[in-house]
């Protein structure tokens, strides 16, 4: 969570990342949205964990006390997880446009199915069926982006534009550094 501090300094001082890169921001959803979904599931099994003295407290339920913490931190931190969510979508539409297959297509999934189980905890610990609804919703949209995610993969592999040699986009990195070898040999940033 301490990562938020670099990541919002970096937002806030700089412009966004270049377009096909964008998917990318995608990623600081994952830690909030599992953080709020550790958080919902602890809480939610400690009435039943704890000891009704635990740390000496005999005045109220402290398995309760717990789960209600848990909860309500959890769904404060799944917000923040759906902030960053908000944010991303928002900057890769922007740009949809200018945008073209790489590997970051990937980081659509992985923080969304993270999002999607701590609304389903969420939904489980309110037990709301409107919650439940809307994280059944989220989870058709979820398979429906990584069967188009592993389509347009399975296309650019194909068509030579990924996992090619001098095709990937950050081949530049393996032997420069981030330097580019021009064709008379000399080094360029």
């Amino acid at each position: 969570m301490f990562m938020y501090t670099l990541y919002f300094t970096r937002l806030i001082s700089s412009e966004l990342p270049e377009e096909p890169k964008r998917p990318g921001m995608f990623v600081a959803v994952g830690p909030a949205a599992y953080t709020s979904n550790t958080l919902v599931a602890l809480g939610m099994q400690a009435p039943r964990v704890l000891p009704p003295a635990f740390l000496g407290i005999t005045s109220i339920p402290t398995g309760d006390l717990w789960k209600a913490f848990g909860v309500a931190s959890g769904m404060f931190v799944w917000l923040l997880g759906f902030w960053f969510f908000a944010l991303s979508t928002v900057a890769v539409l922007s740009g949809f446009r200018k945008m073209h297959f790489t590997l970051n297509y990937w980081a659509f999934i992985y923080p969304l199915a993270a999002l999607t189980i701590a609304a389903i905890q969420i939904g489980n610990a309110l037990n709301s069926d409107g919650i439940r609804g809307v994280t059944s919703g989220m989870t058709v949209l979820l398979v429906a982006t990584w069967l188009v995610v592993a389509a347009t993969n399975i296309r650019a592999v194909w068509l030579g534009h990924v996992l090619w040699p001098g095709m990937d986009e950050d081949m530049e990195d393996v032997e420069g550094h981030g330097q580019v070898i021009g064709v008379d040999g000399d080094k360029r940033n």
